[in-house]
């Protein structure tokens, strides 16, 4: 998924179903669910590493899109969210129903994915999580211009 420029948009490696009306042994949906919430935890960790210290100052809105061929109602919508928002909320060290975090669930059709979106709710943690980004996007140019000239001065020798 290409995000939009100064927002972390990710796709979560998680096949989501909806658990309202499946009839499956607790152990198979237990073991569902834990792998969906630690997966969520680490893919936002490692793609947010940036934002740690900027979440406990204001609220944060997550917008988590299911990509699939058929729409779910919204019942069936949030029940398959449930073990990704509680990883998601894991990563941050919040829980899931703490008012720092307000959830947007949306649905599209298309081949299933997963994408996940951390927008700021207010201006200013938008203004900090901006100016976050383009640091560290920065730091990531700088150290690629610095491995490139690196290995033009090893390949002049």
């Amino acid at each position: 998924m290409k995000a939009k420029p100064g927002v972390p948009g990710f796709v979560l490696p998680v096949k989501l179903r909806s658990t309202v009306n499946l009839r499956e042994h607790w152990r198979v949906r237990a073991a569902r669910a834990r792998t969906a919430r630690h997966t969520a935890a680490l893919v936002v960790r490692a793609h947010l590493a940036h934002l740690w210290g900027i979440h406990p100052a204001g609220v944060l809105r997550v917008r988590l899109t299911w990509v699939h061929h058929r729409l779910a109602d919204t019942d069936n919508l949030a029940s398959a969210f449930k073990a990704v928002r509680d990883g998601i909320a894991d990563a941050f060290g919040l829980d899931d129903g703490d008012r720092r975090l307000v959830w947007e669930y949306r649905q599209e059709r298309g081949a299933p994915q997963v994408r996940v979106e951390v927008l700021a709710y207010n201006a200013r943690l938008e203004d900090e999580h901006r100016r976050a980004v383009d640091a560290a996007n920065q730091k990531l140019e700088r150290s690629a211009a610095h491995l490139l000239g690196a290995r033009r001065t090893r390949g002049a020798k």
